[in-house]
């Protein structure tokens, strides 16, 4: 899915919710939150901290600046962490989390919406990411809401050997 970063959409947090820049001392905080939000879902893959880290909030394309989490006092309840993609203008959105109890509060499509307007004032054009349509978090929809529309769909086929 992809979506233009400007103009960007404005969707308010959660009521008690504020938007902040991350920060590299929050990276246990959101690997927790990462770990409790994807441990029963399709797919997951369990990682150590540093495994994770090396390919999210420690990768040479990780893009701190314009990565940010949602705070409800000191407790982050949920993250966006943008990467650098090899085509100009192009950020790709690589992980976003919710923390369970705060689900359908607006947070994930709140923290997208800061990430685009920070990546379209950083001269990014265009923000991508993927996720599956057979995602049963409803996803897709949260993508839609802040301008993502589908532009491929890909089908993954398996045979156990």
């Amino acid at each position: 899915m992809t979506a233009p970063t400007t103009p960007a959409p404005v969707v308010a947090p959660a009521e008690d919710v504020r938007i902040t820049p991350y920060d590299q001392g929050m990276e246990r905080e959101v690997y927790a939150v990462h770990t409790a939000a994807f441990r029963d879902l399709w797919g997951y893959q369990d990682r150590s901290f540093e495994s994770w880290a090396a390919l999210t909030v420690r990768s040479e394309i990780f893009l701190p600046e314009l990565a940010r989490v949602a705070l409800a006092g000191d407790t982050i309840v949920g993250y966006v962490l943008p990467h650098d993609q090899a085509e100009p203008g192009r950020l790709y959105i690589g992980q976003i989390g919710t923390a369970e109890s705060w689900h359908r509060m607006g947070i994930a499509s709140s923290l997208l919406a800061d990430v685009l307007g920070a990546a379209g004032r950083a001269g990014y054009t265009h923000a991508a990411l993927d996720t599956d349509a057979d995602n049963p978090t409803g996803a897709a929809g949260v993508y839609a809401k802040v301008g993502f529309v589908v532009d491929q769909h890909l089908v993954v086929c398996r045979k156990p050997v």
